[in-house]
């Protein structure tokens, strides 16, 4: 059974998918419903859901203002507004889902779906006991933010990473690109469990696809590929320790 909450100040929107949760879709169960940020923050540390229908827009306050007081949250969030101009902003909250009002039966079902199908690997991953090396599959994929979605990549076959403003590009082996919904230190962050490394505030690269350092004041790299980088002063001392010199 999936538990649930509603936050959402409209008392209607809040009855009615009140309403398509219990009577049209399955094994769901609404622990409780509020209308402000205060509200929801005490149901949610009441119940600990697991999924929670976040309307962007409470009484004269951002629903995302709930998510920055719950850093930490454990519950996944599907994003409901009437306003489509928030959908990157929700992207870059880790939003699972974003339902525009009216919301439609189908679309509410494939939430749900998603919903289950994450706490469903999440629950089937093997905990790691303390002093026990992480499991390589997590360190092999990476799932990222896009302006659609969101895509789960292969570490490996990311070559370096570049920062275009407040977004990120990935470059892969095949000559393939793709633009991510996030900085590159968000992006850093992410592959902090994979073997890439910081060379410069605008790039981070797979140390695996490094084939060569040139010598300079901060110096460059070749990459397998061909592609060079270069490597800034401050960064260069902790790229050769990484590798190995």
């Amino acid at each position: 059974m999936l538990t649930t909450l509603i936050i959402e100040d409209e008392k209607r929107s809040r009855e009615l998918l009140h309403t398509m949760l219990c009577d049209y879709c399955e094994d769901v169960l609404v622990m409780g419903k509020a209308a402000s940020v205060s509200e929801a923050l005490d149901l949610i540390r009441t119940y600990n859901p697991q999924l929670v229908f976040l309307d962007i827009h409470l009484k004269g306050q951002m629903g995302f203002e709930l998510l920055d007081a719950l850093p930490q949250r454990s519950f996944e969030v599907v994003f409901t507004t009437a306003y489509e101009e928030y959908a990157l902003q929700a992207i870059k909250y880790s939003g699972l889902d974003y339902l525009m009002k009216p919301i439609a039966l189908d679309e509410l079902r494939t939430s749900l779906a998603k919903a289950k199908e994450k706490l469903t690997r999440r629950s089937t991953q093997p905990s790691l006991m303390e002093g026990e090396e992480e499991d390589s599959s997590k360190r092999n994929r990476v799932l990222v933010p896009t302006f659609k979605g969101f895509i789960l990549l292969e570490t490996s076959r990311i070559l370096y990473l570049e920062a275009e403003g407040s977004y990120t590009r990935f470059f892969f082996d095949d000559n393939q690109t793709i633009l991510i919904c996030e900085s590159i230190g968000q992006c850093e962050n992410r592959l902090s469990a994979a073997n890439f490394i910081r060379i410069h505030r605008s790039h981070v690269v797979n140390i695996d696809h490094i084939q060569e350092y040139i010598r300079g004041r901060g110096g460059y790299i070749l990459l397998k590929d061909g592609s060079h980088l270069n490597v800034s002063a401050r960064k260069k001392a902790h790229l050769l320790e990484a590798l190995g010199r």
